[in-house]
């Protein structure tokens, strides 16, 4: 028996159709009956209504739906009907009650046939709304499509006759003006005040995607169907059928959608007017970097042994740990940091093991020590953003990580934003890419077993990688509640000039010190020091930090800066200008000294003499093939003469291959 959708509307009580109004299309119902049934016959008739009421339905109704689907316009028996869900488990109540729903909500009729005077009850899915849903299933829309403003104009445009190209100009017209702070705002301030609430807590606590079956814990009273007509005339959002297993992530079903553009705005918007003040804050700056230095020059010039699992030693690892700048905040222990340092220092292979089961710092990493912090923050951002270790489908998780780069964009430095906001936008943007990486012909079945993350999971395991390794790389700071909670989150000044957002600040605007003459150098830091708290952390000693920073030089931590091509000239130079007293005299004579005692070579141009205190390295830089070519004549112990012409720059380049600092006489 053939079912339609006027005919069955037609044989509805007038209560029912006033209910079926409410559901589908909200709002006060006509008055006039036959205006009140065709209002109905047309939004029942819509692939996007059917999907948002069939949203609702619980597991076992589904199953019945699914059920009736398979015969469509056409009504069966209740036996065939539970024959057909009986691999399902379902008893012949729940069929019936599933029935019901299904008929109280419009997505099934109940018609009776009378056959040789015998009356039988018939249930089925009218024909035109049948033909809906299988539009819909096969209309599947493009994540960029159902999340960004931009995309659902272009699709609007298209629904009402614009070629894809011109519906393409259009939105991309429309958008600065739609999608502009100002003007989301005011579109917000327009709506009712519980539909108000509503999208601010969807963009805010739920990145603005919210699966359809949750709307009743934001939203009380208004049907999905007039929610989804209100977001689409003000142009804040949707409701849609959002499919991602095709791309490994657990998500088909119905949500509600704030667009991408909205969120921004008003996440920027909540993080001015309403400031997050953590109890507890942590800042590590550039103490990762600096604590690298530290931990290369500990392997040189200690034997460091591993075990034969590769990792070092628990007694050595405990040494190592306690000359590693202190950590500040919840995040890490010492003995974490050297194991970051160790696993990043093998990644890309500054250290190798020796045939004696310790390890060496290789040419490359005497080259990475040598770099700027900036350098040197942008290769270490390239491991932390490649750690396979951290959870999460690294599938999804290596995209993301990125782009949380592009979303600190958008934010202030200095401004506290909740601890979600990097998360969930990051999450939006790479879901609107997805559009073109589905593969056609993929698993259509229920739920693949190649999906390993869900729509939470994406965010939650993309913040734990920026509460860890953003903040380890000092380009955010973390904030924490009274419990201890991760809160909040904001980009450091030092994390803006990596991003190019700031201009670098010169060393003379960094701050000033004062040099005593007990070799303490005490730093009276700037807004935006974090340059010349790294210049001073690789030639000297962190005692204390905290609004004064406190240092003192000492012949280790000297020894520790010409090694990784520091020069002494640079360091006298930079605690002459940035003092604010005249640098005492013992203090640049114990530097000059502990610098020859260390190995110091002395270059005079003008006599092309190499002169050192140490015997020794002058035996071996006379063993040098490219100073050999020159000719090389010893003058006596501490006198190396070069018999022909050099320039500067390979021969200081020579000297350091043997790990000693090179001074060019005046």
């Amino acid at each position: 028996m053939r079912i339609q959708l006027a005919r069955t509307l037609s044989k509805r009580a007038a209560s029912e159709l006033v209910y079926l109004h409410d559901l589908w299309v909200g709002g006060a119902a006509p008055n006039r009956a036959k205006q009140l049934l065709d209002t109905l016959r047309n939004k029942m008739s819509d692939p996007a209504s059917v999907q948002t009421v069939a949203a609702r339905l619980d597991g076992s109704s589904i199953n019945v739906y699914r059920a009736l689907l398979a015969k469509p316009g056409n009504a069966a028996h209740f036996d065939e009907i539970r024959t057909a869900v009986s691999s399902k488990g379902m008893s012949a109540t729940g069929v019936r009650v599933a029935l019901a729903e299904l008929v109280q909500v419009g997505l099934a009729a109940n018609v009776s046939t009378r056959n040789a005077g015998h009356t039988s009850s018939l249930w089925g899915v009218p024909a035109e709304l049948a033909q809906a849903a299988t539009r819909a299933n096969r209309q599947g829309r493009a994540p960029f499509e159902l999340l960004t403003l931009t995309g659902w104009l272009m699709t609007h445009f298209q629904s009402q006759g614009a070629s894809p190209k011109d519906a393409e100009t259009q939105a991309n017209r429309m958008k600065p003006f739609l999608g502009a702070e100002a003007a989301v705002l005011g579109r917000l301030q327009e709506l009712a005040p519980d539909l108000r609430n509503a999208v601010w807590t969807i963009a805010l606590e739920h990145g603005g995607l919210l699966p359809l079956q949750n709307l009743g814990s934001v939203l009380n009273g208004t049907q999905a169907n007039e929610f989804r007509s209100i977001l689409q005339d003000t142009t804040l959002g949707t409701i849609g059928m959002m499919d991602l297993e095709d791309f490994g992530i657990r998500q088909r079903s119905q949500v509600v959608v704030i667009f991408q553009d909205v969120v921004l705005a008003c996440m920027k918007h909540h993080a001015k007017v309403n400031p997050i003040v953590p109890t507890q804050t942590a800042s590590i700056g550039v103490d990762f970097v600096s604590n690298f230095d530290r931990f290369a020059n500990f392997v040189d010039d200690e034997t460091v042994r591993f075990t034969v699992s590769g990792t070092i030693f628990k007694s050595t690892g405990k040494r190592l740990a306690e000359r590693l700048l202190p950590n500040p905040g919840l995040e890490f222990g010492r003995l974490e940091i050297l194991e970051m340092e160790y696993r990043f220092a093998l990644a890309f292979r500054f250290i190798d093991r020796t045939g004696a089961r310790s390890f060496r710092v290789t040419q490359a990493g005497k080259e990475f020590l040598a770099l700027p912090l900036l350098d040197k923050q942008r290769i270490m951002l390239d491991c932390l953003a490649e750690d396979r270790d951290m959870p999460g489908d690294v599938t999804h998780q290596l995209p993301l990580r990125r782009l949380v780069l592009l979303v600190l964009k958008h934010f202030e430095p200095n401004q506290w934003i909740d601890a979600m906001t990097l998360p969930f936008l990051a999450r939006s943007i790479y879901l609107a890419s997805l559009q073109a990486k589905g593969r056609e012909g993929s698993e259509k079945a229920s739920f693949p077993v190649r999906s390993s993350a869900d729509l939470n999971s994406l965010s939650w395991n993309l913040f734990t990688w920026v509460r860890k390794h953003l903040y380890l790389l000092g380009l955010v700071d973390m904030g924490y509640d009274q419990n201890g909670r991760a809160c909040a989150v904001r980009l450091t000044h030092m994390g803006a000039e990596f991003l190019g957002m700031l201009p670098a600040t010169d060393l003379s605007a960094a701050g000033h010190i004062v040099v005593n003459p007990d070799y303490e150098v005490v730093l009276f830091p700037g807004e935006r020091s974090h340059e010349l708290i790294y210049e001073l952390d690789r030639f000297a000693d962190r005692e204390k930090s905290d609004s004064l920073y406190h240092y003192r030089i000492t012949p280790a931590s000297l020894h520790r800066a010409l090694s990784e091509g520091m020069q002494l000239d640079a360091i006298l130079k930079l605690l002459n200008q940035l003092s604010r007293t005249p640098l005492p005299q013992n203090v640049e004579y114990s530097l000059e000294s502990w610098a020859r005692s260390d190995g110091m070579v002395v270059f005079h141009p003008a006599d092309a003499k190499l002169l050192c205190d140490s015997a020794e390295i002058l035996d071996r830089i006379s063993l040098h093939p490219e100073l050999g070519r020159l000719g090389l004549e010893r003058v006596d112990q501490n006198t190396l003469q070069i018999c022909s012409a050099v320039e500067l720059d390979p021969l200081t380049n020579w000297i350091r291959d043997y790990g000693v600092s090179v001074r060019i006489a005046s």
